[in-house]
């Protein structure tokens, strides 16, 4: 997925209200001893730093904080003999101006901070639906004595891995990757010999098939493990390539298969690139 729930999670993680005004303020006074002891002619170019800062860090809790400190020491710096409420018209002019910039400063980096937190959001109960999804099509699979499996493809159409999941290793009684390695080998040398012509021939012609309109749905005779040849169904719509290879634009369809006789109709799903999907049931 595209975004990383843990790292959401860090942007979504807030200090609380006070603490982003302890924390501001200890941020905006220790720039104004800066700008104040260090002579700076231009104090408002560091101090807009430091409202941009926690603005960014902490949205409006911190940034109207800042803001409000650093309008404060706007007055001071610029009124007459640093009374805060007497100004020559020159430095009035300078104070309004100052002014609007720290508003618009403030509201610019709040607005987007509060953006930032909600597409976090978005993202995160984004990837707590597919968690959802994905778990309920793992039991649907476990209740109906299927297993997924699907693979990827480089850009020219060349297959590079194929993903067999636990439930269809545990159909064939393997356990992991060590015993039933990611390669279509694992599968096709296990086909019956009189089946394995017609079933390969049907599963390239459905990756070969660029309209979509060929469905991948065949029987075959597989060697279990333990169990010797048992009969299974394997299923897959066709589409996984919208264009020749030479275009590179692949796409991924999800599957959804059961045991023979109880098939509900399958469902295009959502496309990504590289992929193809398919799910085996016993029959």
């Amino acid at each position: 997925m595209w975004y990383n729930t843990d790292l959401g999670s860090c942007y979504l993680k807030t200090e609380s209200l006070p603490k982003k005004i302890l924390i501001t303020t200890a941020i905006m006074a220790a720039l104004i001893l800066f700008v104040f002891y260090g002579n700076v002619p231009n104090p408002n170019m560091i101090l807009i730093a430091g409202l941009v800062l926690c603005s960014a860090l902490f949205g409006y809790g911190g940034g109207i904080t800042a803001a409000v400190i650093m309008f404060g020491y706007t007055l001071f710096f610029f009124s007459t003999d640093h009374s805060f409420t007497q100004f020559t018209p020159q430095n009035m002019q300078k104070v309004i101006v100052s002014l609007i910039g720290i508003a618009a400063d403030m509201l610019l980096v709040c607005e987007l901070k509060r953006a930032e937190i909600r597409e976090f959001k978005s993202v995160n109960e984004l990837n707590a639906a597919l968690g959802s999804e994905a778990a309920s099509l793992n039991t649907i699979h476990e209740m109906l004595g299927s297993g997924k499996w699907s693979m990827d493809f480089d850009k020219e159409g060349v297959m590079v891995r194929v993903n067999w999941s636990d439930e269809f290793r545990r159909m064939l009684g393997y356990q992991s990757r060590e015993d039933f390695p990611d390669v279509l080998e694992s599968w096709s040398d296990l086909l019956h010999p009189d089946d394995k012509e017609r079933v390969l021939k049907a599963f390239h012609d459905t990756l070969s098939d660029y309209t979509g309109q060929k469905t991948y749905d065949v029987e075959y005779r597989l060697l279990t493990k333990n169990r010797g040849y048992r009969w299974y169904r394997a299923v897959g719509p066709g589409g996984w390539q919208t264009s020749t290879p030479s275009q590179g634009q692949k796409t991924k369809t999800h599957t959804f298969s059961g045991r023979k006789g109880s098939m509900p109709p399958l469902r295009r799903a959502n496309r990504n690139p590289l992929r193809w999907q398919s799910s085996t049931s016993t029959t």
